[in-house]
């Protein structure tokens, strides 16, 4: 699941998928909150009811929808088949039952052995921060810097804030016992975990997944885990293994350094939030003149196109502007003819797949979803539903750490935690929604996207 491409069938393994669960809880036991890291290309909205209904059931309200996180790692070569909206079962070949009991039972079991359920550990945690400069390229840095008119202008002048156009920044959270024993850590680094491309047949956790990999074998000498052509977008290595390794080292190098250098202590304080949210018709406030109307899901042409990761279908460009009349007809016949309300809100991109107006059947794309964060002492983890790009990212961050610490004193971190909980594809800025790429074309909800996420972000 990742290339949604129907020739990306597992033919072996490279890797084993993993998940890592993380629970913290105050002194007193009243609060707690749960992170789980899975090796997954994101979690599916069915997956997130499934393994809740378990850990509620069996824990008596001890876990509730507003305190745990179940986040993925983004690899896009890892199973499919555990969604249960037409669109994402259509591109993995239906829906698996076998492969869905797999994702949640590992999650459950991740989540409760030994001392995270009931024993939780008083842990002393730990933070720090620190730009990783390897190696990181932007996917359409052409649309980061070409943008037309006054849109061109908005993006060079928020870039000019920032010394790179990839997010360079890693964050981890270091755990500690009373005794002063090491527990564990979760670090955050904004890299694409697409190593292993569109070409690729074997099961794989990709370069994040290698960098975990690396440091549990540091940290637990001895234990599991598993043991592996030419590719599409290149990698720095020779081939698209050496390439995963690579990346996955770098992120593992930088890890341990902050892990081994970390000594900003968090306060033994921790708090969710939750809310479910029609993002189907949200207005929020692009700037002080203008506005936006989060839209029905649709999928522009730009979608068909792909990216250099994994090349998508023929007679299928970057920056598609206008329809093409035999697909346009495809469409009409398959899902009706395209609103005008719908057209209107997604402009300037052209639907190739209005997806938010089929009325029959199993609903094609998701409108409600959760959005989500929980604060452990000053570090604040936002659970978003999709893929955000550098820009949006930074412009999420810094909304919520002027709301959470306005005059900057409590020396907050906020990371972004993506593919958590439901997936809605792609989270642009307005300027980067102009360019009509696949990114955008992925942006289902429209131009308004970032902001109405924000909006409920900072309202929680």
């Amino acid at each position: 699941m990742g290339y949604a491409s129907g020739e990306q069938r597992a033919g072996g393994l490279h890797t084993r998928l993993y998940s890592r669960a993380f629970i913290v809880a105050e002194p007193d036991n009243s609060k707690r909150v749960v992170f789980v890291s899975a090796d997954i290309g994101m979690v599916s909205q069915r997956v997130r009811l499934e393994v809740m209904n378990i850990l509620e059931s069996k824990y008596n309200g001890l876990y509730r929808q507003d305190n745990v996180i179940l986040s993925g790692t983004h690899t896009h070569s890892g199973p499919g088949g555990y969604f249960q909206y037409t669109i994402f079962r259509l591109i993995s070949g239906g829906f698996s039952r076998e492969a869905t009991d797999a994702i949640v039972n590992g999650i459950v079991k991740a989540s409760v052995v030994r001392r995270c359920v009931g024993d939780a550990t008083h842990d002393a945690r730990k933070n720090a921060a620190k730009r990783t400069q390897k190696r990181c390229v932007l996917r359409h840095v052409r649309r980061f810097f070409c943008q037309k008119s006054d849109a061109r202008k908005m993006q060079l002048v928020a870039f000019s804030w920032y010394p790179f156009n990839t997010d360079k920044q890693m964050v981890i959270m270091k755990m500690v016992d009373m005794n002063g024993r090491e527990v564990g850590l979760v670090s955050w680094f904004a890299v694409h975990a697409v190593s292993m491309p569109v070409t690729n047949h074997l099961v794989s956790s990709d370069n994040m997944g290698h960098a975990s990999y690396l440091f549990e074998q540091v940290k637990n000498t001895g234990s599991l885990p598993g043991e592996v052509t030419t590719c599409i977008a290149t990698g720095p290595g020779d081939n698209v293994f050496d390439s995963t390794k690579i990346i996955g080292e770098q992120i593992f190098e930088r890890a341990v350094e902050l892990y081994n250098s970390s000594t900003k202590e968090m306060l033994d304080t921790v708090n969710s939030a939750h809310q479910w949210v029609d993002m189907s018709n949200v207005t929020v406030k692009i700037n002080e003149t203008h506005t936006a109307t989060t839209c029905k899901p649709a999928l522009g042409y730009s979608f068909g196109a792909g990216t250099i990761d994994g090349p998508g279908l023929i007679n299928f460009t970057q920056g598609m502007t206008e329809g093409n009349p035999f697909w346009d007809g495809v469409r009409d016949f398959l899902f009706g003819v395209p609103s005008n309300e719908t057209i209107e809100c997604h402009e300037p991109k052209p639907i190739l797949l209005n997806t938010g107006e089929v009325r029959r059947g199993i609903p094609w794309h998701p409108t409600i979803i959760d959005v989500q964060m929980i604060t452990i002492g000053s570090l604040a983890i936002l659970a978003v539903p999709g893929e955000f790009t550098t820009m949006s990212g930074r412009r999420l961050r810094e909304a919520v750490k002027k709301e959470l610490d306005p005059s900057g004193a409590k020396d907050i971190d906020v990371v972004v935690s993506g593919l958590s909980n439901v997936y809605t594809h792609y989270i642009t800025t307005f300027e980067e929604y102009q360019g009509n790429i696949s990114n955008i074309s992925n942006l289902i909800i429209g131009v308004g996207d970032t902001m109405g996420l924000c909006d409920f972000k900072c309202q929680d």
